[in-house]
């Protein structure tokens, strides 16, 4: 049986994703920048939720890819400047370009990333299975929430090895030698005098792990204190208190718990946006919070009719975005299309139900409207035949566009303005336009 080349896990990034505890991690020599030992664990919070579960799984593939949306990276991690992507793309080069070496091995394995690239907003990564050791453990974990005011590269590495310390246990107590300390936290050549190592790097992980501030609450799940242990005048080791703190609610809503609660015609309103607009998640989540269902509807028909009616000067993507962001609406357009929704008269039978929805007359007929109006005219199975033979003649199965089709059904996709755009998109793009209109 031949090896597959890559196994692909897709999952949605969130705070309270688990991250595992890797011995190779902090016991590495590995020194990174803070945003890349972010990415790290958000990538190892993506493989811990993954179908990595079985070790015996992995030897069958040579890469393991997985993405993250990089605008919910820079909101679950606070980073709201313009130049965040940027960051983020010399991180992921820092990554691509750091070699990670087994323990009792001299060279290195593989970098920490075999391959990166970004697609429509996500970050792609790619790791060779035998660099799988840094990012994926067994046994103790903690969520990303822990860590996310994290500002101290050290922070990361002795946040680790005191909750492998700490184990099930509520507190424990320990005593280090200067030098044990520094090998921990892979500075062995650095500061030889304890009151320089004290106020650069002990001070700052104090901050890290058990500070709070008026704005920002930390979330931080342990709680440290240090004391300096002497004999004498003089000191003989640095002593540490880590104390399990109780459990803290996250203070924001889960972005599936939200749509879930909305009306079939709230999550049409929701599902236009997330596809349609430069929007993300969390942003559509704050609308919700903020205005309601109802003002969600109506920025959605607002959008919807500007579009419709060609009124719309900038793309739809960018227009939406402004759309949901500002909030626009015009209450007495949907009071007029409220009304005129009820003026309707619908029809008598079923069967004049399931069928396609007549289109206005319009002076000219678009390209993609061309499109759309031969798919919906041909018979449900032809539709469904069609969709098929697109999925299985899509020349890269590893593409953000096929993911996207192939994770809906049909019925999904031709019945939502956004995802059916899309689907129209795909079908030109890829040139299965021919197929359409020579086989159907």
């Amino acid at each position: 049986m031949p090896k597959e080349k890559l196994l692909i896990i897709n999952k949605e990034l969130k705070k309270t994703n688990p991250v595992y505890i890797t011995v190779d991690r902090y016991v590495s020599k590995i020194r990174l920048s803070v945003l890349a030992e972010k990415l790290i664990r958000a990538i190892a919070s993506n493989i811990a939720e993954g179908n990595c579960t079985n070790l015996e799984d992995i030897s069958l593939y040579t890469n393991i890819e997985t993405s993250i949306n990089t605008k919910t990276f820079c909101e679950i991690f606070n980073y709201k400047n313009d130049n965040c992507f940027t960051k983020l793309a010399d991180a992921r080069e820092e990554l691509q370009y750091t070699g990670f070496t087994l323990p009792g091995k001299c060279r290195p394995t593989d970098s920490l990333i075999a391959k990166s690239y970004v697609e429509n907003g996500n970050m792609y990564f790619q790791i060779s299975s035998l660099v799988l050791p840094y990012y994926m453990g067994k046994g103790i974990d903690y969520e990303l929430i822990n860590i996310l005011n994290f500002k101290n590269v050290n922070t990361f590495r002795f946040y680790e090895f005191l909750l492998n310390k700490l184990q099930d246990k509520e507190r424990i107590e320990f005593i280090l030698t200067f030098e044990e300390t520094k090998t921990i936290l892979n500075l062995t050549n650095k500061y030889p005098k304890y009151i320089d190592f004290k106020s650069r790097v002990l001070k700052a992980i104090l901050q890290d792990i058990n500070g709070e501030n008026f704005n920002k609450e930390n979330f931080c799940n342990i709680r440290l204190a240090i004391e300096t242990v002497k004999n004498g005048r003089k000191m003989s080791g640095i002593k540490f208190t880590v104390t399990r703190k109780n459990p803290k609610v996250v203070p924001v809503i889960s972005l599936n718990i939200i749509k879930e609660k909305l009306t079939e015609q709230g999550k049409q309103a929701y599902n236009f946006f997330q596809f349609t607009s430069n929007n993300g998640l969390f942003e559509i989540d704050s609308c919700v919070r903020e205005y309601g269902e109802e003002r969600l509807i109506q920025v959605y028909e607002y959008v919807k009719y500007q579009y419709d009616n060609k009124k719309i000067k900038t793309s739809l993507k960018a227009y939406a975005s402004n759309a949901l962001r500002k909030g626009w609406c015009d209450p007495e357009l949907i009071n007029r299309l409220t009304k005129k929704k009820s003026q309707t008269h619908q029809p008598d039978n079923q069967e004049m139900l399931d069928a396609p929805k007549e289109q206005e007359p319009k002076l000219q007929e678009t390209f993609n409207e061309k499109i759309y109006n031969k798919i919906v005219s041909m018979t449900p199975k032809q539709q469904q035949a069609l969709f098929e033979k697109t999925l299985q003649n899509y020349p890269d199965k590893n593409a953000f566009s096929y993911k996207l089709l192939s994770s809906k059904t049909y019925e999904e996709i031709i019945n939502h303005p956004g995802l059916s755009n899309f689907y129209i998109k795909t079908l030109k793009e890829q040139k299965f336009v021919d197929i359409l209109m020579d086989q159907f």
